[in-house]
């Protein structure tokens, strides 16, 4: 979705938090807003006729395709006399922001990439302002942006995970819960760290007395791992369970 940063700019998105998009007026882009836009799906946030011109950074659809209220209110400058509430001629969407580059993935960036070579807004005389993507290409901007600025915060914290894989549950979890607190961009862990940690969703359903004692066995009544088998979301909701069936806890550490 392209903007010129006179008119809004990234950080007006990150200042705004969610944002509606509307004063299109090219069919082509309306039609993308208004059939093919769903919610969550990514965006690549494009500055136009700046200097350079590239991805700035990501954005999600918050909202679906909608009548663009501007276009019926008299005297605004997206105002179109001949839509109508009844039969909307133009529709919007609503952006939110997810993350602002260390820098602009620039145009000549872009097409220096082998992987962005059948990309939309490589091709010549591509200029609408909204033009659909696919997912990798996608990636491989978000990989380009995002290495502007070096090894990001998630990336780092994720060497520290695989690092330290053999010490205690407790100090993993913090690591984990690190990671789940980063704020430089959404954080996703590759599969061979999913796997070698091995750490299971929180369960629905509680378990029963039988099956934590078992787990305890198991664990050799190490509180720490036990929880994390069983699935449950905190040590404390394994202390409560164990004081609820009256469950003996000697020896556990």
């Amino acid at each position: 979705m392209k903007c010129e940063p006179s008119a809004y700019t990234i950080d007006d998105l990150a200042r705004d938090g969610v944002t509606g998009w509307e004063g299109v007026r090219n069919y082509q882009a309306r039609n993308f807003m208004r059939d093919e836009m769903k919610p969550g799906d990514g965006v690549l946030f494009y500055a136009s006729n700046a200097d350079p011109s590239g991805v700035v950074g990501l954005a999600e659809i918050a909202r679906a395709g909608y009548p663009d209220p501007f276009a019926f209110k008299k005297g605004h400058r997206y105002h179109d006399e001949k839509s109508n509430p009844e039969q909307p001629t133009w529709y919007t969407v609503d952006l939110r922001f997810s993350e602002k580059f260390p820098d602009v993935v620039s145009l000549d960036e872009l097409r220096q990439e082998p992987s962005l070579a059948n990309m939309m807004v490589l091709q010549k005389g591509s200029r609408l302002s909204i033009q659909p993507v696919t997912r990798a290409q996608f990636e491989a901007v978000v990989t380009l942006g995002r290495a502007k600025g070096g090894p990001s915060r998630s990336r780092l914290l994720a060497r520290a995970v695989l690092g330290e894989l053999r010490c205690g549950c407790r100090r993993r979890r913090g690591l984990m819960l690190a990671m789940a607190n980063s704020h430089d961009h959404t954080i996703s862990l590759g599969n061979e760290v999913e796997a070698r940690l091995r750490l299971p969703r929180p369960r629905r359903e509680p378990p029963g007395r039988d099956e934590i004692e078992a787990a305890l066995l198991r664990t050799n009544h190490s509180m720490s791992r036990t929880w994390v088998e069983l699935g449950l979301s905190s040590r404390d909701v394994l202390y409560r369970l164990i004081k609820k069936y009256g469950i003996s806890t000697q020896g556990r550490r």
